[in-house]
């Protein structure tokens, strides 16, 4: 799942793009999207975690083939209805058991995935099993060290070293970029947000909602609080969120452990 998934689906994780509310967010995924796309040029990509495929739409206007796949079908429907290109796809399935041939693929991006498998690990194994010799895994991942660990989606989220401990495992040649914002507009938004939710979660002050077993319990009322922070974000003045865009980002090997979010880059052997 892209790691906001922009998808149509009723949760307190899932998002519609065309909500103004959500625009920070889909405009740092984006300048993600876009940093791939000299990587993707041409060559056959598979996209993990799509939602509804505005990523992987972008994917398309520079690789030579692209095949998004979700593991839900409403999010699929909803780009198969969204985006259509002669050389754009879309697939369900899931990222631990990709439905491709060995050796087949030669760029495999998953933004935002890995914080929602389980069984992480098995992740990376696919990715490298599907890709051709010197074929790219591209992975985008939030900073664990920024986050709060409020998501009631995300079973574990992880810091740069580990990130590259865990690249460094299947891939050669891994190098991890950082993603934050550099506008005053961009570094508002994120500011507040942060701010808004401290505030939200001061009554678990031993941070429960870090282990996933509780996170279990806690997902309705996380639900909840997304939707009530989307409506009163409604009622305020937006003026500033919707003038974010992508340019508003930028993506650099400085400073790893202030980032925001991290893209790694490892090729196959």
């Amino acid at each position: 799942m892209g790691w906001t998934r922009l998808q149509t689906v009723s949760d307190g994780e899932r998002d519609t793009a065309d909500d103004p509310i959500n625009r920070p967010r889909i405009m740092r995924e984006t300048a993600m999207y876009e940093f791939c796309l000299p990587f993707v040029a041409g060559r056959r990509v598979v996209d993990v975690g799509c939602g509804t495929g505005f990523g992987t739409a972008l994917l398309a206007k520079q690789a030579g083939s692209v095949i998004g796949v979700d593991p839900h079908p409403i999010a699929v429907e909803t780009a198969r209805a969204g985006y259509q290109a002669d050389n754009l796809f879309f697939r369900q399935m899931d990222g631990t058991s990709l439905d491709f041939d060995d050796a087949s693929i030669d760029v495999v991006v998953s933004m935002g995935v890995i914080e929602h498998i389980k069984r992480y690990s098995a992740h990376f194994t696919e990715a490298a099993r599907i890709l051709a010799p010197s074929g790219l895994f591209i992975l985008g991942a939030l900073n664990a060290r920024l986050s709060l660990g409020d998501d009631a989606y995300h079973y574990k989220e992880f810091d740069h070293e580990e990130l590259k401990e865990l690249m460094d495992r299947h891939f050669i040649d891994v190098e991890v970029y950082g993603v934050r914002g550099v506008t005053p507009a961009a570094i508002a938004d994120w500011e507040q947000r942060i701010a808004r939710a401290k505030r939200y979660w001061r009554v678990d002050f031993l941070r429960l909602r870090r282990f996933y077993f509780f996170k279990c319990f806690y997902r309705p009322l996380f639900n909840y609080l997304q939707r009530r922070g989307r409506k009163k974000r409604h009622t305020g003045n937006t003026s500033g969120i919707t003038s974010i865009r992508s340019s508003d980002f930028s993506i650099n090997k400085e400073d790893l452990p202030t980032a925001w979010n991290f893209i790694c880059i490892g090729k196959k052997p």
